[in-house]
């Protein structure tokens, strides 16, 4: 969803650690500390970028779920909620003692993360998302809300077109509003009964780790939603 090429802007590098100095009371990390946790995967000039839209969002240096919406919520638009946008952020703060704020580093950190392309990486950062407390499997009441929350997430028109899609499975069953309770369960049924391969009638990462290196392609939970085998035909 994010690339870092799409940014180009020019800014003062040391306000990064102007900002992190009023983060906590312990020493912020240093812009190359954040380089090298990052594994470089970011120019200076996209951290630049990042930081001015941090910053001007978050005064204070941490970042609150409203913020947070107002910064990405730019990227989706036509989103008919922020259910999914909710969950981004509780999974940023996952491993964090503050469940309600994001620093600057955290989030830079966070984003490094969701650059991996290893299987394991992928299904632990979905199983954050599918899951706002600490657990090692979610049920099937679970996974429909974070259904839910992906179609949700898309505009009318990116709906209909995955409803279309939906509906090529060749089920029987009219899905004519995208919007429809019925229709995100239908998806949510199919999904996780294809990801639940020991039918113990629970989900956890292995499960989603054997997705994804089967489907070594997909990027993240979105793409796994829209583009399980069970639907007959990819999404997006």
């Amino acid at each position: 969803m994010f690339h870092s090429e799409d940014f180009i802007v020019e800014t003062d590098f040391d306000m990064i650690a102007d900002l992190m100095k009023v983060e906590t009371g312990i020493k912020p990390p240093t812009i190359h500390e954040i380089l090298a946790n990052t594994h470089h995967r970011f120019s200076p000039r996209w951290i630049k970028y990042m930081y001015a839209k941090f910053k001007n969002e978050c005064p204070s240096g941490r970042m609150t779920v409203p913020e947070f919406k107002k910064l990405f919520g730019a990227y989706v638009p036509n989103r008919v909620s922020d259910a999914y946008l909710e969950r981004m952020f509780h999974a940023f703060t996952y491993d964090s003692t503050d469940k309600d704020t994001i620093t600057f580093a955290d989030l830079i950190e966070c984003l490094s993360r969701l650059n991996d392309e290893d299987a394991q990486t992928k299904a632990a950062w979905t199983m954050r998302l599918m899951t706002r407390k600490h657990s090692d499997r979610i049920d099937y009441v679970e996974f429909s809300d974070f259904v839910s929350s992906v179609f949700n997430l898309t505009g009318r028109d990116e709906r209909q077109r995955l409803a279309t899609a939906t509906s090529s499975s060749g089920s029987d069953e009219s899905l004519q509003d995208p919007g429809t309770a019925n229709q995100i369960a239908y998806r949510a049924a199919i999904v996780f009964k294809e990801l639940d391969t020991d039918e113990d009638g629970y989900l956890n990462e292995q499960d989603l780790v054997r997705f994804f290196q089967k489907h070594d392609q997909l990027a993240d939970g979105m793409s796994l939603i829209a583009n399980s085998s069970a639907s007959g035909s990819p999404m997006i």
